[in-house]
């Protein structure tokens, strides 16, 4: 069986070794159907038996093709879609990718809570496969200091936002700690807080996260919601 492994501009490190460990196909397609390649591509998924897509938002090709041509549809639960409360999207967008679900065969949940929240929406198979390390740091924390790592997505339910307000406080106490952010989190910040806490280092995208596993003692992930928990 040919398995096309469908996903926008470019797939989560875990998610490719998900696609690779079956003999995927990569495939990189708009959300939306706005040019010719994407009919193009539209055109060529006809030839896989099995469309997986990266997330809900990468749906809509894979059904418009099963409406057409008998295929099975497979995707990774793994964003805050399915949470009622964390899910920080507009009703109509939310209510959207909603909608494309019932055309879904099977899920892949990257959590049991995933799973629980998917089998809360849909009456499809849903297994819980938990997604492979990558980006292993290779060195060594410094344990003896007072330095904060977090790298997170910009989405608010990552719990950044009440992180620097926490430094603020550490900041007004004279209290010796640090906090290192990595990732988009960092604009987010940016556009929050007038005024950044000096004990707050927003480093945004970085070629290496060795050296700040290396500088910090802590890790720190204070989200309200994440679908690996």
């Amino acid at each position: 069986m040919k398995v096309a492994f469908i996903y926008h501009s470019k797939p989560h490190s875990s998610h490719a070794i998900f696609a690779k460990s079956i003999g995927s196909e990569f495939i990189d397609l708009p959300y939306f159907p706005t040019s010719i390649s994407f009919l193009y591509n539209l055109k060529l998924l006809t030839k896989y038996d099995i469309l997986f897509t990266e997330s809900a938002a990468c749906l809509l090709p894979a059904i418009l093709v099963k409406m057409a041509k008998r295929k099975f549809v497979l995707t990774i639960a793994m964003d805050p879609l399915y949470h009622p409360v964390y899910h920080q999207m507009p009703t109509v967008k939310r209510k959207y990718l909603l909608s494309l679900l019932k055309y879904v065969d099977g899920f892949i949940a990257v959590s049991e809570m995933m799973k629980i929240l998917v089998q809360k929406i849909v009456s499809r198979p849903v297994e819980v496969v938990y997604p492979p390390i990558v980006n292993i740091p290779k060195t060594r924390s410094n344990i003896k200091n007072n330095n904060v790592l977090f790298i997170g997505h910009a989405r608010r339910s990552k719990g950044y936002i009440k992180l620097i307000k926490a430094f603020e406080l550490l900041e007004k106490e004279n209290r010796n700690y640090k906090l290192y952010l990595i990732g988009k989190c960092c604009y987010d910040v940016k556009n929050y807080f007038p005024k950044i806490p000096r004990n707050v280092h927003l480093e945004g995208f970085v070629p290496n996260i060795d050296p700040y596993f290396n500088l910090c003692s802590y890790y720190v992930h204070p989200a309200d919601f994440d679908p690996a928990l």
